[in-house]
């Protein structure tokens, strides 16, 4: 699958859906949930600069070499619309997987626009302040897509419980994002391998203890959500 920032200028998105499309992907994601970079007290205090560039957005709309995160945000479309998923999906000829979502109504909006899947995320808890965990917003939104379209579900997932917790509230699928990175940081491909083991031997753990023996299992789950 290709996540894709939004871009303003048509000619570029078709250019790098022509490139997703080239290299593979099956999907796309949409991401809705970060057309603009968050309010990061703590980084403007520590005059907190990302001096690197990100080969991938080289020529991002602007021509120039090697773009970094900023111009990502600076050239992505802050209006969208549920008609861009269409559009997406009408030049790419792939499905559309609409990433951000957070409360029901958008979940069912964005399938009636024709979005073939629905990715639970508040981009990690580092956009806005004080917005919902996403797995606060997990139950209510798989009731109402009612297993229309798969479900895609990230958001602070670190441990195979947490995995197996996602799946009984309604995931499809688990993204996983900040132990990957670390694993390729200490240990390139093999660390990042060390810890997708690790994930499966705890994931293996948590449903024998649980008496899950197939993922249908975990699915049926009771997972209490508030405590007295």
């Amino acid at each position: 699958m290709f996540q894709l920032y939004m871009p303003k200028d048509w000619s570029y998105c078709q250019y790098l859906l022509d490139q997703a499309k080239q290299a593979g992907a099956l999907a796309i994601i949409l991401t809705a949930d970060s057309t603009l970079g968050g309010y990061r007290e703590k980084d403007v205090m520590n005059h907190c600069h990302l001096k690197g560039r990100l080969a991938n957005l080289e020529g991002y709309n602007t021509g120039q070499q090697g773009v970094g995160a900023g111009g990502l945000f600076k050239e992505s479309m802050q209006k969208l619309d549920l008609a861009t998923i269409d559009k997406l999906a009408s030049y790419s000829g792939l499905p559309i997987i609409v990433k951000g979502i957070q409360h029901p109504d958008d979940a069912v909006a964005a399938i009636t626009a024709g979005a073939a899947g629905i990715y639970v995320s508040n981009h990690g808890g580092r956009q806005l302040d004080g917005a919902p965990g996403a797995i606060e917003a997990l139950p209510a939104i798989a009731a109402a897509v009612d297993h229309r379209v798969p479900i895609i579900f990230d958001g602070g997932v670190q441990r195979g419980t947490h995995v197996l917790k996602a799946l009984a509230l309604g995931a499809d699928l688990v993204g996983i994002g900040r132990p990957f990175s670390y694993g390729l940081a200490l240990g390139g491909w093999e660390g990042v391998k060390a810890v997708a083991d690790h994930m499966k031997m705890e994931i293996n753990i948590a449903m024998q203890l649980t008496g899950c023996q197939t993922m249908a299992d975990v699915k049926q789950m009771q997972i209490k959500t508030t405590f007295a």
